[in-house]
């Protein structure tokens, strides 16, 4: 996945201040996917530590919407994100619904992250399947 961000900023829920800022979130996101482009076999994480350090928490400092399709894996895009990093919403076609957009307010307003990403990708089987006159991927 290559291409631009678009960034969404949101006034926090209570006096706790998040563990970095919308800037620095999506730096590291750019960061790390250029890692994924560069080398993908790179971004494979070793969870068994990082699963007991987030057992009892999390904190994320992101949320991404983004499809369910099994080709776009928002922890290994963006540069082997491990657990507890990236609070991830996934449905076909990014649809925001009462359910997704509950899940992004428990993130903003509880877990405190301070960017939101929504994520597209190219040929979403979704989207063409919604429209019975097109002829072609997207």
């Amino acid at each position: 996945m290559t291409g631009s961000f678009a960034m969404t900023t949101r006034a926090l829920a209570s006096d706790a201040a998040p563990a970095v800022s919308p800037e620095e979130a999506l730096a590291k996101l750019q960061e790390g996917n250029g890692k994924f482009v560069a080398d993908a076999e790179a971004c494979a994480a070793d969870f068994g530590k990082r699963r007991q350090d987030v057992a009892k928490g999390q904190a994320p400092w992101a949320i991404v919407l983004t499809c369910s399709d099994s080709r776009v894996v928002p922890e290994l895009i963006f540069g082997g994100v491990t657990l507890g990093e990236l609070f991830v919403a996934r449905n076909a076609g990014n649809v925001v619904d009462t359910d997704v957009l509950g899940t992004i307010e428990y993130g903003t307003e509880h877990l405190h992250a301070p960017l939101i990403v929504v994520m597209g990708h190219k040929r979403c089987g979704e989207r063409w399947c919604m429209d019975p006159l097109s002829t072609v991927w997207r």
